[in-house]
């Protein structure tokens, strides 16, 4: 079994030197999952590989990092907070770092407005005076968690295995950051009384999003990733092209 183990070691270390690194960021939600790993060099291997794709695609890599920051597994949390300090250090990234402390402060309002009871029969909360602090946080220079902006479309063939650009990898060579959010979330009348919010994007979009307290969203994140895995080979088939096939998801 050691054996076994240190031929993969050395193959996955010859992928880390070898691939770019847009690879990586395909099966991140997979690599984090297992930064908790019961063997030491697996762990060290798969954080080096994580903290590779946080610093080369931060915007992307952030979205994906949110729910281990917040964990309730202690140890799982502890290893995600040195992955960020281990990216924040060494990114390549101007305005890196004023990235990860707003994104931070983004994800802790968005928590407190996921857990805010509001009033037993109200149907709205108004974020400008329960959550003043989020509205003057506004603009960020964070994307918007869409499909587009976190989904990557590899290229066909790279003959020289290099890091493409982020619009060569995404669908739009402008991924729209988020510029505000509207005055008002809706309480959707369901058990654990989610909230509807709209953010603004910077190419003048209003987008709905749901935010969900008391949730493991990780089985819907799975089946989203199958569903836009289908979408991919769907949109290189001619005939699914022509008969506008697709399955329809949400961020």
């Amino acid at each position: 079994m050691k054996n076994v183990h240190g031929k993969v070691m050395s193959i996955m270390r010859g992928c880390l030197k070898d691939l770019p690194t847009y690879q990586w960021l395909t099966v991140l939600p997979q690599l984090v999952s297992r930064i908790c790993h019961q063997n030491e060099e697996t762990v060290r291997l798969v954080k080096h590989i994580i903290t590779s794709v946080l610093r080369q695609y931060p915007q992307q890599a952030l979205w994906t990092m949110a729910a281990v920051t917040k964990s309730t597994v202690s140890s799982r949390r502890d290893a995600a907070a040195e992955i960020i300090q281990a990216a924040r250090r060494g990114s390549s990234h101007g305005g890196s770092n004023s990235m990860f402390v707003q994104f931070a402060s983004l994800v802790d309002h968005l928590i407190r407005l996921c857990f805010h009871p509001g009033q037993s029969k109200a149907r709205t909360i108004n974020i400008l005076t329960e959550f003043s602090a989020l509205k003057r946080m506004m603009p960020v220079d964070i994307i918007m968690p869409t499909q587009e902006s976190l989904t990557v479309n590899l290229p066909s063939y790279d003959v020289n295995l290099t890091d493409s650009g982020t619009s060569d990898i995404f669908s739009y060579s402008d991924l729209p950051t988020i510029t505000g959010i509207a005055d008002e979330a809706e309480i959707l009348s369901s058990l654990q009384r989610p909230k509807k919010i709209i953010l603004m994007g910077s190419d003048g979009s209003e987008r709905p999003f749901l935010c969900k307290p008391k949730d493991d969203l990780r089985k819907d994140a799975r089946m989203m990733e199958f569903n836009a895995m289908i979408n991919r080979l769907l949109s290189k088939c001619a005939e699914s092209r022509r008969r506008k096939l697709y399955i329809r998801t949400f961020a």
